[in-house]
């Protein structure tokens, strides 16, 4: 036979769960041991050699009958448990450098003995090859690297790295060049004028490295400035709902409030301060005729996201500029701050729901909700808001109300109520009160 594979190793031959066979062809081999077997996880490439065996991790040899041949390996050995899709086998042709063909001047000549020992050292010499095509090589037209040898007669250690040597012309170990590091010092920097701000060359990087800009106004009138960039308000920390609430120790213009005490009064920062708190919690912000002015009097209760700005107009006294809903969303109205579960109509009665919003809402909304089909084509679920005041048919008893204050919302409504039927004619029925629901909703 002739060498004309330059295959040195097959590519991944991936199990599926039930293959124990897998074929080496093309590779040529000439005895069993020009082989090495390796199991690789595909996922992770860990990769390990498997050894010849008859166990479950080991592989037998399937070589051809008569060498040199190609042939199959079985693994594992037992055949007992096959790899899975996400492991794969790599086998290899490792042939051992050696020629032990002793041809003798006496006796017939034998041309396929020859010829199988020139095709061993091919396979020898491609087997090389496919090791040095793995290695790092210096291009054949690079003048630049004349010595490859590494520190002659030196003795090194795991400290030091492979480096190019200071002439640029081949390769040294050793220690690799200390850098400078710089460390942040504890030290507050401050406010300098430009001209006195140090050039700085210390590695503790601080005030002596750097000059922080004061801020430059631009007179307008005698009495005012004017801001001529942005301006940005500093975050204090974290400040906890108390009926006192402490924003001074907490320096900055916003403040996120947590918990969900309510809150009755303000200390001072400061008259003309603005502050701006968004709401982690729900306590309920508390009106106070001079130390906490609210709308029309009302206390409200907070839902987290919702955000407030206040300004200090006298002392630790207050007043609301803006009361923004976390809850807002594609410009329409945030809310409800209160829905109610859905609730059956009371016939002739009133039904009442506790809204706990802690003032007299400033919206409210009733829903009338099919829970089946109804009669009138409703379908489950469907719903509409329902306009008042309602008096249907104006017959005796046929009439729904809508009344709130600060605690609760009262619908009282009377025997009958109609509604337009959507199907037939688009006239007015009297409804099944069982197959429809109440729900109401409330903003603060």
């Amino acid at each position: 036979m002739t060498s004309t594979s330059l295959v040195q190793k097959t590519s991944n031959l991936p199990g599926n769960g039930s293959n124990f066979t897998f074929s080496f062809s093309p590779l040529i081999v000439y005895e069993n041991t020009d082989i090495e077997v390796f199991h690789i996880v595909t996922s992770t490439g860990v990769e390990t050699q498997i050894s010849e065996g008859t166990s479950s991790s080991t592989y037998v040899f399937n070589g051809p009958t008569t060498f040199p041949g190609t042939g199959t390996i079985t693994y594992p050995a037992d055949s007992v448990t096959a790899i899975p899709s996400t492991e794969a086998i790599v086998i290899k042709k490792v042939l051992p450098l050696t020629q032990d063909t002793d041809l003798n001047n006496q006796g017939g000549y034998f041309p396929e003995v020859l010829e199988r020992r020139l095709d061993k050292i091919v396979g020898m010499m491609i087997q090389q090859q496919e090791i040095l095509d793995r290695c790092l090589k210096i291009p054949i037209t690079d003048a630049t690297i004349t010595d490859t040898e590494i520190n002659p007669g030196d003795t090194r250690d795991a400290t030091e790295t492979l480096q190019v040597n200071s002439a640029g012309t081949g390769f040294i170990s050793g220690t690799p060049v200390a850098s400078t590091t710089g460390t942040a010092s504890s030290v507050t920097p401050q406010d300098v004028n430009l001209s006195a701000g140090a050039a700085g060359g210390n590695t503790a990087y601080s005030r002596d490295d750097h000059a922080h800009l004061l801020p430059t106004t631009v007179p307008r009138l005698a009495t005012e400035n004017i801001w001529t960039e942005t301006q940005i308000f500093a975050k204090g920390g974290d400040v906890t709902a108390a009926n006192a609430l402490d924003l001074d120790a907490q320096a900055g213009n916003f403040w996120d409030i947590t918990g969900n005490t309510a809150i009755t009064s303000i200390g001072s920062i400061g008259v003309g301060t603005l502050a701006v708190l968004q709401f982690d919690g729900t306590p309920t912000l508390t009106h106070h005729a001079t130390n906490l002015i609210l709308p029309a009097g009302q206390n409200i209760v907070m839902q987290a996201g919702d955000i407030v700005g206040l300004y200090e107009y006298a002392s630790a006294d207050w007043r609301l500029l803006f009361h923004t809903h976390g809850t807002a969303t594609n410009g329409r109205m945030p809310g409800p701050d209160f829905e109610s579960a859905e609730t059956a109509l009371n016939n002739d009665a009133q039904t009442t729901f506790t809204h706990s919003l802690g003032r007299v809402p400033s919206k409210v909304e009733v829903i009338l909700r099919a829970n089946t089909a109804t009669a009138q084509g409703w379908a489950d679920n469907e719903e509409m808001v329902f306009s008042f005041p309602y008096r249907g048919l104006n017959t005796t008893d046929d009439g729904v109300d809508l009344t709130f204050d600060g605690t609760s919302i009262f619908i009282t409504q009377g025997t009958a109520m109609h509604l337009v039927d959507h199907g037939a004619g688009f006239s007015l029925e009297a409804i099944t009160q069982s197959e429809y629901n109440w729900v109401v909703r409330a903003w603060a």
